[in-house]
């Protein structure tokens, strides 16, 4: 029996990706648009019923903004015509029947800042056009189910009315229902992150982080985001017993961005540009252009640590692959984590941009502040459960101090690894101060409290705590 072969340009479509990612260190992700679980002859959906589960303490009208925007987001696709009941028989048509699954609404007060957080789960059933009469309804031809944490901070006391935020945060999930049914024409290509110093042009990447970008680039996401969290776990690279400290445009932007004292700043920024020293002769002569021990000298040894600096590199460049890939398929909230968080390893002003212009685009922006306070404000949230990260030691360290139940964190499901401590003599330690911002003290929790809404009929679950002044509703 002969052999079957593929034609010529087929295979070359399948090989062509691996080949051009075995030999550049350019990573490039092209998007064409990936099959949706609603074929190609599918030209009319019936958005049929959405229902909330008994026990939502959500109203009718509330309950119908997720409907509402479930078709608005379909009436975005060109491909499809999308219709109100009642069902029809029309050819090539589905209908579709939405269910709110879990509905968790709290608020959190805290330095000044409330925390509205709005989580969400939906699934939608997709069914073939209206039965004939009298025969019973087959079983749905898919089954999409998406959660959302959708999380908003208001600087004071003033917050919106809750259902201006449950229309944005419906919008959120109901964009990734319709990415998996239908998803979105492809657009631009992206380019993936590789770990590159933006001070010297130099690359020390992680493997897992270019094993990540391989996968990507031929579209096997999954296997990516598996290899990039890999990284997330184990940032570290080359040999800690050779360790050298030395201050770099990165290391000012990192201690900037965790706040560290203005007195300290004039000899920090004496040692630019210095060649890189042992631990002993780096602190005698930071020592020496300060004429005494800094306040923050841990914080200070810490991101001038060479050999972790590279480990933040790599970090920022998981987290920013991370924020593309989800960004690509619509998963919003743990885009706006990772972009954040590439932003804190690594403060480039590009993914300051992106996190900004993405919150924008979720209606989670804090009204009345620049990005960088912004983006400030965000980092001192726990990230959000459907991340499945959770902050490590390398993260601690450039991470604001942590606010709003930070607690909740330790709930993830992969959490990061602590940084290796430094291989360094006893007589060589650096001095007993904290490299990590520490929180302000705050007065003990009361009992959590949920202001709205449960999940199955329950409590609004744990980190919760209520407002503790009147929040004036605008």
């Amino acid at each position: 029996m002969p052999s079957r072969r593929l034609p010529v340009p087929v295979l070359l479509s399948l090989l062509l990706p691996a080949l051009l990612a075995a030999c550049s260190t350019t990573w490039v992700v092209t998007r064409p648009a990936p099959p949706g679980l609603l074929g190609p002859e599918v030209d009319s959906v019936v958005v049929r019923s959405f229902a909330a589960d008994d026990g939502i303490a959500l109203n009718e009208a509330d309950v119908g903004l997720f409907g509402l925007q479930l078709r608005e987001v379909l009436g975005t696709r060109p491909q499809l015509r999308t219709f109100d009941d009642p069902p029809t028989r029309l050819p090539n048509t589905v209908l579709l029947d939405g269910r709110l699954d879990a509905y968790e609404a709290s608020e959190e007060s805290d330095d000044g800042l409330v925390l509205r957080t709005l989580r969400l789960t939906v699934t939608v059933a997709v069914h073939a056009s209206a039965p004939v009469r009298g025969r019973k309804e087959p079983p749905p031809l898919a089954v999409v189910t998406r959660s959302v944490d959708w999380r908003k901070l208001y600087p004071g006391a003033t917050v919106s009315a809750l259902p201006l935020d449950l229309a944005h945060a419906a919008e959120e999930i109901a964009g990734q229902i319709v990415q998996a049914l239908v998803p979105a024409p492809a657009g631009e290509d992206i380019r993936l992150y590789d770990g590159r110093d933006p001070a010297t042009g130099r690359v020390q990447a992680h493997d897992a982080l270019i094993k990540g970008n391989r996968f990507a680039v031929v579209r096997l996401y999954d296997k990516a985001r598996q290899a990039w969290r890999r990284v997330l776990f184990d940032p570290t690279t080359g040999d800690p017993s050779e360790r050298r400290y030395q201050i770099s445009t990165q290391t000012l932007n990192q201690l900037r961005l965790a706040g560290l004292d203005s007195s300290d700043w004039a000899p920090v920024q004496a040692l630019l540009g210095e060649a890189p020293r042992a631990l002993v002769p780096f602190r005698q002569r930071l020592r020496e252009l300060a004429g005494r021990p800094l306040e923050n000298e841990g914080l200070v040894l810490t991101l001038a640590d060479a050999y972790a600096a590279y480990a933040h590199l790599n970090l920022s460049a998981a987290h920013a692959n991370l924020a593309l890939v989800d960004s690509m398929e619509r998963r919003r909230d743990t885009a706006a984590y990772h972009f954040a968080a590439a932003w804190a390893h690594n403060p480039a002003p590009a993914l300051l941009v992106r996190w900004a212009d993405l919150q924008r685009k979720r209606g989670v922006y804090p009204p009345g502040l620049d990005e960088a306070d912004a983006a400030r404000l965000y980092l001192r949230l726990p990230p959000p459960r459907t991340a499945l990260v959770r902050p490590g030691g390398f993260a601690r360290a450039v991470l604001p101090p942590p606010a709003f139940g930070a607690a909740d964190a330790a709930a993830s499901t992969e959490p990061v690894a602590p940084a290796p401590a430094p291989a360094v003599a006893p007589d060589e330690a650096p001095t007993q101060q904290s490299a990590v911002p520490q929180p302000v003290a705050r007065p003990p929790a009361t009992a959590p409290t949920p202001s709205s809404g449960a999940t199955g009929g329950g409590p609004s679950g744990p980190g919760t705590v209520p407002v503790t002044a009147p929040a004036t509703r605008q």
